[in-house]
């Protein structure tokens, strides 16, 4: 038996067990368990795509990672920087030249927050063209997760800039606290990682506004009302803000699901989160009035499947 079997039957009893105890999220449980029993085999998998897959709502699926196992949450960030750091597909790289440009076109001192960091590769891909660039202001970035392992991922990812940056594990961060960091270190760019729940920014930060937000593959996690409400809470407290995300694609999905095939945890979310994210049709909509801008083929004819979105100030309703 192989190591991608001994996987699957693996994750296959977690979620049985899960079952047993957890009633809130027992329809995605399911969705999961059905899922990882089918993808035995590339003829299951496209079974899947074709008789389960349009049954599903996306609205309301939970992936394997949104269970709280912190065991399957660093494969899947783990898995996540190989993927993101590749030439091909080239995941982030338009979010990468957006929110790198934005700070070297500014000729200031920026406090930042990265929403939903995670192990932070889209960070230091950022840094990494800030520190090559004549950029001389100082830098703060507040990065928020909740997850304790992924901050562990992230400090590892960073290390390659131990000479440059200054890297600071809060568990919860206090605004008196976020001064006195800034304050103190001599260093060009400080990162801090703290675990404060993103929708307390208003009450954790009262005076303080952040110069720029942003915040990848992340939203399609939220369910609708949190989606809208993080939309307000960044309008609010950020002047500016950077949202990329997918946009479903079935061609997509199994390109996708293909490349990562012998990577479970990735796998699964690969194909779950394009079932959660927002239609292409939905966002060509909305591109109208906002200033969205949709991703098809990356590099070498992959697809990327993204759109990338700003929102700013005048954005307020």
């Amino acid at each position: 038996m192989n190591n991608r079997e001994l996987k699957r039957i693996e994750i296959i009893s977690y979620l049985e067990d899960l079952s047993k105890t957890d009633s809130q999220f027992s329809t995605s449980i399911q969705e999961n368990l059905i899922f990882f029993e089918k993808i035995s085999s590339l003829k299951g998998f496209f079974d899947w795509v074709k008789n389960n897959m349009p049954t599903i709502n996306g609205e309301q699926l939970k992936e394997l990672t949104d269970f709280g196992n912190e065991k399957y949450s660093e494969e899947l960030h783990i898995g996540m920087i190989k993927v993101e750091r590749g030439f091909v597909p080239g995941f982030i790289t338009p979010m990468v030249k957006k929110v790198s440009s934005y700070i070297l076109s500014c000729n200031n001192s920026l406090l930042i927050a990265d929403l939903g960091s995670g192990s932070a590769e889209l960070m230091r891909q950022i840094i990494k063209r800030v520190l090559k660039s004549d950029f001389k202001q100082k830098i703060t970035i507040v990065a928020f997760d909740r997850s304790e392992s992924s901050h562990n991922i992230a400090a590892e990812n960073l290390a390659v800039f131990a000479n440059d940056i200054e890297i600071t594990k809060v568990p919860q961060l206090k605004e008196e606290e976020l001064v006195n960091i800034i304050n103190k270190s001599d260093k060009k760019i400080n990162v801090i990682l703290v675990q404060n729940n993103i929708f307390n920014i208003a009450k954790d930060f009262k005076n303080t506004t952040f110069d720029m937000s942003y915040h990848s593959f992340f939203k399609h996690h939220l369910d609708v009302e949190y989606k809208n409400e993080l939309d307000n809470i960044l309008l609010e407290k950020s002047k500016i803000t950077f949202e990329y995300d997918g946009f479903h694609s079935k061609f997509g999905l199994i390109l996708q699901a293909l490349f990562v095939w012998k990577q479970l945890v990735l796998l699964n979310g690969a194909v779950f989160s394009n079932l959660r994210y927002y239609k292409k049709e939905f966002l060509k909509g909305k591109a109208k009035n906002e200033n969205i801008i949709l991703y098809g083929m990356g590099p070498m004819f992959s697809h990327r499947g993204t759109y990338l979105r700003t929102l700013t100030n005048a954005d307020k309703k």
